[in-house]
């Protein structure tokens, strides 16, 4: 992965897991439609017949039941990727079938295979008397069912599309170590693989929570772009644009609001958390803020992302961006290729570093280390990290791992040395535990480490920061070149819903 060239999503992942059963951290939450509960017999053209499974101890024969209204199907649930090498896995093709929009035949619904085959669901007696009304539940570590949407739909999406990320940031000033593990250094790799890289600050985002107070956002958006160039993004094979220069995100995200339901999105767990972390009264929460996932999703489509690198607390968002794209192009799409793939999630396989107090890392905090800090900030900074309470004399047995039994977190120091000094981590490890390492020349290596790591960036910054007209430069080419992409989409888009084009607009 690390080499130049390599395909940095060229294998396949396995099967994603719950947290504890192995395998991945994460497990996507698949939501289910909110339809009236309606028996195992109640078949409605749009649902689809699953192959035999148990239910209750009964065998019989699976119905996942349509959504109604406009919350879109349930399945597939958003796939993710663990690290930069790694592809979703490819789902067996389980048998599925789905009803006919077109009526019935024959006192019995019409099926089609993916393969256009008819599949016989039969239904016991007692399956019947169970009533079974519920989607199949998916649990993450099983295998997912092929979906095949009406006129296979689904099934042609992506077949076409480039292979292309779609990233972004909330400009909040200069960037800390945090960011660039979580997301810089993986757009990096992506580059140097040659993928199409469109990088985005999203300044629209930031008004969902910071819309009273605007006067620093120019400031904070030259000073993160100067950071991603430092970081070693290169404008020349990427895009690096400004949300709010290119309008067509408004423009998507109200058509693609039109087709989901306000309860979809109140149950994004994003918002939730920052509704309880806020302290907000969710009565009075603004409808931006609200929409916010959707005008994510407007951002991601746009640019016909086919893959989205993410942080595990924003899975929940491409699952919704997936299910927008699903249903538009089934609404608008049966006599045509599909306008906008299904992207898939990718985390990255470090995906979150902590603060050096060993919290979340926020610079609100003052837990970080900036990519801009020089030798002497990184080493007063890191002699305040959290090492272990109970190592109280140098020569006391360390814990540089987390104990449960006490709640000791893990040492702060420790999952540094594992990031950024990976082929000496494992004997920092054994030499804490065996007492024969302290913590004050232990943070004192972790300094001069990390010091080093970033000598290439904190040069490039000086570089740019000398050159504020280049960075300028910059920004502006690169909303040229995200705004030229985006009016093709929205001519798609609007040529599909049946809208006038917008050069009929302008006469």
């Amino acid at each position: 992965m690390g080499q130049a060239g390599a395909d940095p999503l060229g294998q396949p992942a396995a099967s994603a897991q719950r947290p504890g059963q192995g395998g991945t951290r994460w497990s996507c939450v698949q939501f289910p439609a909110r339809d009236p509960v309606r028996g195992g017999d109640a078949i409605r053209p749009g649902d689809r017949i699953l192959g035999p499974v148990a239910h209750h101890g009964i065998c019989g024969r699976a119905v996942e039941l349509c959504a109604r209204a406009v919350q879109p199907d349930s399945d597939p649930a958003a796939r993710w990727l663990v690290g930069a090498d790694a592809l979703p896995a490819a789902a067996p093709h389980h048998r599925v079938a789905t009803v006919s929009p077109g009526g019935f035949a024959g006192g019995g619904p019409v099926r089609q295979l993916a393969a256009g085959v008819a599949l016989h669901a039969r239904w016991s007696a007692a399956a019947r008397r169970a009533g079974v009304s519920r989607p199949v539940r998916r649990h993450a570590g099983r295998d997912r069912p092929v979906t095949v949407e009406r006129d296979g739909v689904a099934a042609r999406a992506g077949a076409a599309f480039p292979r292309r990320i779609l990233s972004g940031m909330r400009p909040t000033g200069r960037l800390h170590l945090g960011n660039y593990v979580g997301a810089l250094e993986n757009w990096v790799r992506l580059q140097e693989a040659g993928w199409s890289n469109f990088h985005m600050v999203a300044d629209w985002h930031m008004l969902t929570t910071g819309h009273e107070d605007t006067s620093a956002l120019q400031s904070d958006i030259h000073e993160m772009v100067v950071d991603w160039l430092a970081a070693g993004l290169d404008p020349k094979r990427c895009v690096l644009f400004v949300q709010s220069a290119v309008q067509e995100h408004a423009e998507l995200h109200l058509l693609l609001s039109m087709l989901v339901s306000k309860a979809r999105l109140e149950r994004i767990p994003t918002l939730k958390e920052q509704i309880r972390d806020l302290h907000l009264d969710e009565a009075t929460i603004s409808y931006g803020h609200l929409g916010y996932s959707v005008l994510q999703a407007a951002d991601i489509l746009l640019y016909k992302a086919s893959h989205v690198p993410v942080g595990e607390d924003q899975v929940p968002h491409v699952e919704l961006t997936r299910e927008l794209a699903r249903r538009f192009n089934f609404l608008y799409c049966q006599d045509r290729e599909p306008v906008f793939p299904e992207p898939e999630a990718q985390l990255t396989a470090f995906p979150r570093l902590r603060g050096l107090d060993g919290s979340r890392m926020s610079k609100s905090l003052g837990n970080t280390i900036l990519l801009a800090d020089s030798p002497e900030e990184i080493a007063a900074k890191v002699k305040q990290a959290y090492t272990d309470p109970k190592k109280i004399r140098a020569n006391d047995p360390g814990r540089p791992d987390a104990d449960p039994l006490d709640g000791h977190p893990g040492c702060v120091v420790y999952e540094y040395q594992r990031k950024f000094n990976p082929g000496g981590a494992a004997d920092v490890a054994a030499r804490c535990r065996a007492g024969t390492l302290a913590c004050v020349p232990d943070k004192g290596h972790l300094s001069e480490v990390l010091a080093a790591a970033l000598a290439p960036v904190r040069e490039r910054r000086a570089r740019w920061s000398a050159d504020p007209s280049a960075v300028r430069d910059v920004i502006a080419d690169g909303n040229r070149r995200a705004r030229a992409v985006a009016e093709a989409t929205m001519d798609e888009v609007r040529s599909a819903m049946g809208l006038k084009p917008r050069a009929a607009l302008a006469r």
